[in-house]
Order: structure tokens, then sequence, then C-alpha cells
């Protein structure tokens, strides 16, 4: 499992075959204990596109993660595609969004 601060929110990428964070579809409420604060957040598990994007944005910007994966980046430090696919449908990426639930 890896956890990286994307762009305001949190991503956490984690292997599909695990199965705590299917939780999340039904209980998206969540708090998170980050530096010993308690943080209320909301977490979205990303499919299709969005988690294509955000995965190939999380591994151009964070290469030591896509070490971890065993992914090597391009020379630009891009993902081809049929790499980003198979990691897409190894991973569960999840969308963790600091602050309350919005509103309905």
């Amino acid at each position: 499992m890896q956890a990286l601060a994307w762009h305001g929110e949190l991503v956490v990428l984690t292997l599909r075959r695990r199965i705590w964070w299917r939780n999340l579809r039904a209980r998206p409420a969540l708090e998170l204990l980050l530096r010993g604060e308690r943080i209320p957040g909301h977490a979205t598990v990303a499919d299709g596109e969005r988690a294509r994007a955000v995965v190939a944005d999380c591994l151009e910007e964070n290469p030591r993660v896509a070490k971890f994966y065993g992914v090597e980046l391009g020379p630009r430090g891009a993902i081809d595609d049929a790499t980003l696919d198979k990691l897409v449908e190894m991973l569960a990426v999840i969308v963790i969004d600091p602050g309350p639930e919005p509103a309905g």
C-alpha cells in the first residue's frame, strides 16, 4: 500500500485483491490520523479513466512509487499505456478529500 499527497488530496494505492478498501464504497466518510491530528475525510474509489489519470500522475510525480511496483518510466518520466492498463487492473485507487463529506 502506498499513500501519496496529490493536488490537496491523499491517494492510497493498494492491491485490488485486498478487500479492506471495498468498505469505503458503503461508508466513504472517514477520519485520518496525520501527525497526531485527527482530520475528517471523504473517500472515493476511482475507476476507469479517473483511476488511469490518478495512477499515471502519481507515478510521474513520485518515481520511487513506480519502482515499488516494478514499473520503468520512459525518458520523460511517463508510463506507457499497456503498463498503465495492467497496473490499474491490479490496484484499487482511493482518493481521499480532507474535510467533511460533501452535501448531497
